[in-house]
């Protein structure tokens, strides 16, 4: 990725990994807290979706409409901007 680009799409990913732990006071309360002092950034993108994945975004899809649209059966459609 170039400077000033942008990073966008469904099948992009980043994730921050601590690896490295230190115990400091914290200035305000005065107690002991860990503080992360080594990370590893990990940037993803392209790929297929597996046959679990697949499975599992589906039934997520599923369970959130059910909980935004309790009372339809047809949420999906409310979803689309174009049923609107």
């Amino acid at each position: 990725m170039k400077k000033g680009g942008h990073f966008e799409g469904i099948n992009r990913k980043i994730q921050l990994k601590p690896l490295e732990w230190s115990k400091e006071i914290d200035p305000f309360t005065q107690e002991p807290k860990e503080v992360v002092t080594k990370g590893l950034f990990v940037l993803k993108w392209g790929g297929e979706l597996t046959h679990s994945g697949t499975e599992q975004a589906e039934e997520l899809g599923a369970k959130f409409r059910k909980q935004v649209y309790p009372q339809e059966n047809e949420g999906i459609l409310r979803l689309h901007s174009t049923y609107r």
